[in-house]
């Protein structure tokens, strides 16, 4: 899913998937940034708890977490048409 550049951390993905994530870290609900160039955070449509799900792809290790988070959260949106 990790696109082959852009990933800081020798964390560049294949990307044999096609999806191409990029790295856009994310921002905390008082406005600073966190993680760019080390960690992809994409919001999901499912909630959990009054929560927002959403997953991580992270440089390191090249995990894939699905998570809940605060929606005043700013992660990325993917969108895909059907």
């Amino acid at each position: 899913m990790k696109s082959s550049e852009g990933w800081a951390a020798d964390g560049n993905g294949t990307d044999e998937s096609g999806f191409t994530a990029l790295p856009g870290g994310y921002r905390y609900y008082y406005g600073n940034f966190n993680v760019k160039d080390y960690n992809c955070y994409l919001w999901s449509s499912d909630e959990s708890g009054g929560k927002g799900r959403y997953i991580s792809l992270g440089s390191a290790f090249g995990n894939v977490n699905n998570l809940a988070g605060y929606k005043e959260y700013g992660f990325s949106v993917r969108c895909i048409s059907e």
